[in-house]
């Protein structure tokens, strides 16, 4: 974290955070229950870092049974889980919330099926890096036992961390940065479920797969789906036309832009751009669902992605893709791949993890990729596809 990111609190967020912190003690760690029948498994998530727990997901309900698990999870994984997961009860439960106590009655008047007063065997969180409010949400869960990686510090909730925390039957510290292509989300969902079985799981065992779309259409062409979460984490044009234009000269593979319904606009201003940039207009395609997301990324010859929701679903599908990874969060959530079929390209910076709070006029990790590099890179996956 850079100096002077950190959020300035003041008066108005001290009382917030106090706030939360009574509301926490008042509305939290409810008494556990001696008679639990099933696995809550929370994951309130968006949804690719909920992409990036189906292996840990599919594992437990390996073990502990079909329809035995109640997932907990936000709105953006509900198709998702209903697709992959469909047995199994969902609770579906904003996953953010600033003030958890003014949140609170929002929470008691959605929650569906009784599984808040329900006593569970077995909590398990697959959310690493839990806010005040999520932490309050899994300490509710009645349970014999809760597990849990030890809560990682969260930047923008510095006063809460210290006062709000669940009290857990098994923990360990969350892994740290050792160096390699290790993908610190799937070593930390490894490590949890060796704690909550007592023993070796096998990295294999967490990488996500999802299986490729029925009746799918093959179109050819070369996906870009260029937006992340935050402004900072777009794919930048000036790399990605000099990149296109390169790997063209050896495979002229039509453009393609998946865009959601509402963000259209969004994305014809991207592909104005392009064009401005000497590259042939993209055809865009709107996916008003998950599943034709799915189609588009799996039906593409190459897909060529920020670090994103697509992303971690291109590479689930065992899609030829080229990834262009910032350093905001490096070593958290990428790079992984499930073959030689996906490459992760970034450019090493002093400053990185500085979780998106950019000490630079650009950021220089995405916008100082080398254009050569991409094009080769697609080359590559598109080859190996």
């Amino acid at each position: 974290m850079k100096p002077g990111s950190r959020h300035r609190w003041g008066l108005r967020g001290s009382i917030l955070a106090w706030k939360n912190i009574l509301a926490f003690h008042l509305l939290g760690n409810k008494p556990r229950s001696a008679r639990g029948s099933k696995v809550a498994i929370f994951k309130l998530d968006r949804l690719g870092d909920f992409t990036l727990a189906l292996g840990a997901i599919r594992a437990l309900i390996r073990r502990h049974g079909q329809g035995e698990c109640v997932l907990f999870i936000s709105p953006p994984a509900e198709e998702l889980a209903r697709r992959e997961f469909p047995t199994e009860p969902r609770v579906v439960i904003p996953p953010f919330a600033r003030d958890i106590g003014a949140a609170w009655p929002g929470l008691r008047s959605q929650a569906s099926g009784g599984w808040w007063d329900h006593s569970f065997d077995l909590a398990v969180s697959l959310r690493h890096q839990r806010s005040p409010w999520q932490e309050l949400l899994f300490s509710r869960l009645r349970c014999t036992k809760r597990v849990a990686i030890t809560n990682q510090p969260l930047s923008h909730h510095p006063s809460e961390q210290r006062w709000i925390s669940t009290s857990l039957s098994k923990t360990r510290p969350a892994p740290i940065l050792a160096g390699g292509s290790t993908c610190l989300e799937l070593e930390a969902h490894r490590q949890l479920l060796e704690l909550v079985w007592d023993t070796e799981v096998r990295p294999q065992e967490v990488v996500p797969h999802l299986v490729r779309p029925v009746g799918l259409q093959p179109n050819g062409a070369l996906l870009l789906c260029p937006f992340g979460s935050a402004e900072l984490r777009t794919l930048p044009v000036t790399v990605i036309v000099a990149a296109i234009k390169e790997f063209r000269k050896s495979l002229p593979l039509p453009l393609r832009l998946a865009a959601a319904p509402t963000e259209v606009k969004r994305y014809t201003d991207y592909a104005d751009m392009l064009v401005a940039g000497g590259l042939p207009r993209p055809v865009i395609v709107t996916t008003p669902t998950l599943e034709a997301l799915l189609c588009e990324l799996a039906g593409s010859r190459v897909v060529l992605t920020t670090e994103s929701a697509p992303a971690h679903l291109s590479v689930a599908l065992d899609q030829p893709t080229v990834v262009l990874l910032g350093g905001g969060h490096h070593g958290m959530f990428g790079p992984w791949t499930r073959s030689q079929q996906q490459v992760w390209l970034t450019h090493p910076m002093d400053c990185y993890h500085c979780d998106w709070q950019c000490c630079h006029p650009e950021p220089y990790c995405l916008t100082r990729i080398a254009p050569t590099a991409v094009a080769q890179a697609l080359l590559k996956v598109a080859a190996e596809g």
